[in-house]
């Protein structure tokens, strides 16, 4: 059957009217939009599946963007009819560093540290770290390891760096040194951010980010990666940390020493990154997002697809 692109916009149009639909939906509703999206997408006839996919991959979003869906929720793991089928992870944005912050606040020394977690030798992270700090701050004064106009000028770049915070992940990879990380740890975006702000989120942050941040060995983060890995199994998102006392303790840290390093985390879940991977038959789609909530209104600060 074939049908001509008004109706396929006007089906497409179908489909955001679902997403944003389940996004305003609460509780028990969202069932009702899952059951909607179930009899919308079991009939493909008119489009092939990779726009099925998609469009699954869509409800997903829509679905993790409900304050009301915690992590763990048996919403993310959604079947359709006819082999579609949703996997969505609902992580707080915290669970990166937020690179900005991190750089206003002077961490260079953790952001060092971090960097020989991911596999940098110390002369090289020392190095990166000041390339960081050279490439968003507003004078032309090289850092000691650092990297100003002229060092990317003598390498053919004349427009670097741009003295500014840094407005993607991408941007951070131009900065002198990233190359080098790229190569030792091609997945170094997972650990960071240009959206988070204050400290990072030990709910849902990886062990070598907490420690390396914290200024920690990895074998203190042990208890409290094993509560939080049992917490999850048993009683899902709803079990998360509550507060930073319960952290201290995990961590058997003093509360004098923990003063020291309080500031660099936060259980804020405002901003929250959401990955949806919709499947029809052997086609997949991702679509990844970062939703920010104030109050009873949110903002979509983040959209990307593949």
């Amino acid at each position: 059957m074939i049908f001509s692109r008004a109706h396929l916009r006007k089906q497409q149009g179908a489909a955001l009217a679902l997403a944003l639909f389940a996004t305003a939906a609460l509780g028990a509703a969202l069932m009702v939009v899952l059951a909607m999206a179930e009899a919308f997408l079991a009939d493909s006839s008119w489009e092939d599946q990779r726009a099925v996919a998609k469009r699954v991959a869509l409800s997903g979003i829509a679905i993790g963007s409900n304050p009301s869906v915690m992590r763990g929720d048996a919403l993310l793991r959604s079947p359709f009819a006819n082999g579609q089928n949703l996997d969505v992870s609902v992580l707080s944005e915290n669970a990166r560093l937020g690179i900005n912050s991190a750089l206003e606040s002077g961490w260079l020394r953790e952001l060092e540290r971090l960097f020989i977690a991911l596999g940098l030798d110390s002369q090289r992270a020392s190095s990166l770290a000041d390339c960081l700090a050279d490439w968003v701050d507003s004078n032309d004064e090289e850092r000691l390891n650092g990297a100003e106009n002229e060092a990317y000028r003598n390498n053919g770049f004349t427009n670097y760096p741009s003295n500014a915070s840094f407005k993607t992940l991408d941007e951070m990879a131009l900065v002198q040194g990233m190359d080098a990380l790229e190569k030792v740890r091609p997945n170094w975006r997972d650990y960071f951010s240009v959206l988070a702000t204050g400290g990072i989120n030990p709910n849902d942050a990886e062990p070598e980010l907490i420690a390396a941040i914290c200024g920690l060995e990895l074998s203190q983060l042990t208890p409290l990666l094993q509560v939080r890995s049992d917490r999850m199994a048993q009683q899902g998102a709803a079990a998360a940390f509550k507060d930073l006392e319960e952290v201290r303790r995990l961590l058997g840290i003093s509360e004098d020493a923990f003063q020291k390093i309080s500031e660099k985390l936060a259980l804020d879940t405002s901003l929250r990154r959401i990955r949806s991977i919709g499947r029809a038959g052997k086609t997949e789609s991702t679509i990844e997002a970062v939703v920010q909530t104030s109050g009873g209104s949110q903002k979509m600060l983040l959209w990307q697809q593949r």
